[in-house]
């Protein structure tokens, strides 16, 4: 290891301004700027003051390699430094050495070449950070013998999937191959809550498969199956699987965009009615139209935990709207936040809607705008009865 030239000094030098420094300072100085190369645990380091020096002056290192980086270099400000020169926020909730190393997994997955990149080299750099990593993200997975399910295999700490394909492919239909890759997935996970599949044309036949591996996940809370064509059918699936069960921990389902329509609105009404965890579902910009609106409306009536409902661009009108006069005026719902916007509604709907709303003791949002009579004078007669419910919920 060098450590440089040493500076001389003749007899003749004045030296009384002259400060040496002290040899173990010198000495982790050279450690230090040969860290890169000759990496090691600074921990391991017996004198503590000399350890912490080493541990300080690491922090202040330019870049090196992530991978060396990864085993040696433990939180501090490192890693918000690497984090900042990629343009990564480090949201709260999340350490800087996370976020680094979740991004860094989706871009190697992303551009992996089977010409050029060895499998085997692949899975042990995933090993490398895999305690690092909760997330698994990425929107293209490349055709190779490099398989999804031998990165979750080593991927034990998973708590969040996000597969979103069509926004590099564009939104060309996922293959039944990798949805079975995908299923695998899922079923090595012991703790995944998250499973987001947006923008892959996903139908009933996908969802079938997925659904396989959903048997053994008794902590999956949040599912996002926004903009695929799940359909009829596939609502059916989902609703007889996910929704059905008595023992149903389901929390949150995204199904926007999905070409649903009446029949897949009644599928999910009958299981609405019995069930007891959804607190949030998101079906909007579907095609089931206004009568399919007001049978899975109608399901609210009894249902104890869903609290927001967002089912705006579905073509609503007066049959809806009865329907939910009928949940609000019965007070058998905890609706807290529901959407409403770009539907049908005419001055009449939104006018019966606001008398049955002073109904509501948990009502605090609702969205009517872009409805043909959404003017602010109809939207006014909503305002004393959210506010009163929110000052209750406040207390005051």
């Amino acid at each position: 290891m060098e450590v440089g030239p040493i500076p001389s000094i003749s007899v003749s030098d004045d030296i009384s301004g002259f400060k040496i420094k002290p040899l173990s300072e010198m000495c982790v100085n050279v450690v230090v700027r040969n860290f890169g190369e000759k990496p090691f645990d600074p921990t391991t380091v017996v004198n503590a003051r000399v350890a912490k020096s080493i541990t300080h002056q690491i922090q202040s290192l330019n870049q090196i390699d992530p991978l060396v980086a990864a085993k040696y270099i433990r939180g501090g400000c490192y890693w918000e430094r690497a984090c900042a020169d990629l343009g990564l926020s480090c949201k709260r909730g999340k350490t800087a050495t996370r976020i680094y190393f979740e991004n860094y997994l989706t871009k190697e997955i992303e551009h992996y070449n089977e010409t050029k990149d060895d499998a085997e080299a692949f899975l042990k750099m995933v090993e490398i950070i895999q305690n690092q990593i909760f997330t698994l993200k990425f929107s293209r997975f490349p055709e190779s013998s490099l398989k999804i399910d031998s990165i979750c295999n080593i991927l034990s700490n998973i708590t969040t999937m996000d597969f979103q394909f069509g926004g590099i492919s564009c939104l060309s239909e996922i293959s039944l191959s990798t949805v079975s890759d995908l299923s695998a997935c899922i079923n090595l996970s012991d703790c995944l809550t998250s499973l987001i599949i947006r923008n892959n044309k996903l139908h009933c036949g996908h969802i079938e498969t997925i659904l396989e591996g959903l048997n053994k996940l008794p902590t999956l809370t949040h599912i996002d199956l926004g903009f695929n064509k799940v359909k009829c059918k596939g609502a059916a699936v989902l609703a007889d699987k996910l929704l059905s069960p008595t023992d149903a921990v389901l929390v949150s389902l995204n199904l926007r965009n999905n070409m649903i329509d009446e029949n897949g609105c009644k599928a999910l009404g009958k299981s609405l009615r019995s069930n007891t965890s959804l607190m949030n579902l998101d079906i909007r910009f579907n095609s089931f139209g206004d009568s399919g609106g007001a049978d899975l409306i109608s399901c609210f009536r009894g249902n104890s935990t869903l609290t927001d409902f967002n089912i705006s661009s579905n073509s609503l009108s007066h049959r809806s709207v009865e329907s939910f006069c009928g949940v609000f005026e019965a007070g058998l719902n905890c609706l807290t936040r529901v959407d409403l916007s770009s539907n049908n509604l005419s001055k009449e709907d939104i006018d019966r809607l606001a008398m049955s709303v002073k109904s509501s003791v948990t009502l605090l949002s609702i969205d009517l705008r872009m409805n043909p009579c959404s003017d602010g004078e109809s939207l006014n007669q909503f305002l004393p009865t959210l506010r009163q419910n929110e000052q209750a919920r406040r207390g005051k």
